[in-house]
């Protein structure tokens, strides 16, 4: 499983498209010092949404679309039949493949992170621990994502893992406010029936807004909430990604090569 690990991370490392996506990114969290100079007011505000936009996004799709393809790419060039002609467990490719992706997100991470400081430097801005909140709710996010493509690409396509993980992501993001919407606002119009299936899928779904701190930033005394529930978010987050590790690997070991 380490060896997997090891080998998926160096292999990534050695990929031009992760430099690429890597110098995309910076040129992006630079777009940010343009983008402040030229605000009349509230430079902090839009360097700092600019900044966590782009590290968030800029990690998602990397994480999207790599991750769809890395057990396709083992089955179309045919290494995972040495793997397999090795006795290494269907399960530690799976583990493997996701701990050896996992290393370059945090990698990724790491810079960007370090880069989105160097920009706050510049413009003075001071540095709060809901930054630090916010920055590891998205290195969650992107594992979170990243166990969820793994999951559906054990049983469809890449291209279908992908669109599934995309429409999964954007319902994480929503289903907090259709919830309301359902029971609390039009709760006349949309019968107790439909409530309750929307409640389900709220609870089945993983939940990204619990894991985002972005829009705390202004509101005065919401430090103490933030730590008291970050955690319990971040568990429960893991929690979905074993769930769908575990998942994904059952599914596998019944799929025929």
């Amino acid at each position: 499983m380490w060896a997997i690990a090891w080998y998926t991370g160096k292999e990534f490392l050695r990929k031009k498209i992760v430099y690429v996506v890597l110098f995309i990114a910076f040129l992006l969290l630079l777009s940010t010092i343009v983008a402040g100079s030229l605000a009349l007011s509230e430079q902090g505000k839009i360097v700092q949404d600019m900044g966590f936009g782009v590290i968030e996004i800029c990690g998602l799709i990397m994480t999207l679309f790599f991750g769809s393809h890395l057990l396709a790419n083992e089955i179309s060039q045919g290494t995972i039949f040495l793997l397999l002609s090795k006795n290494i467990k269907r399960s530690n490719i799976i583990i493997g493949k996701f701990i050896g992706f996992a290393f370059i997100l945090f990698l990724l991470w790491l810079l960007l992170s370090a880069a989105f400081v160097g920009v706050m430097a510049l413009y003075n801005i001071a540095w709060q621990e809901l930054y630090v909140y916010a920055l590891l709710g998205v290195f969650v996010s992107w594992l979170l994502t990243l166990a969820l493509v793994m999951f559906f690409s054990t049983f469809v396509s890449p291209f279908v893992a992908l669109f599934a993980s995309i429409i999964v992501y954007l319902l994480g993001h929503m289903m907090s406010f259709v919830v309301y919407y359902v029971t609390v606002l039009k709760t006349e119009v949309f019968s107790p029936t439909f409530g309750r299936f929307v409640k389900w899928v709220y609870y089945v779904l993983p939940n990204y807004t619990a894991l985002g701190v972005k829009e705390f930033f202004e509101v005065p005394g919401v430090l103490e909430v933030v730590r008291a529930q970050f955690g319990s978010s971040v568990g429960i987050s893991l929690v979905y990604v074993v769930l769908l590790l575990t998942f994904g690997t059952l599914i596998f070991r019944k799929k025929e090569l």
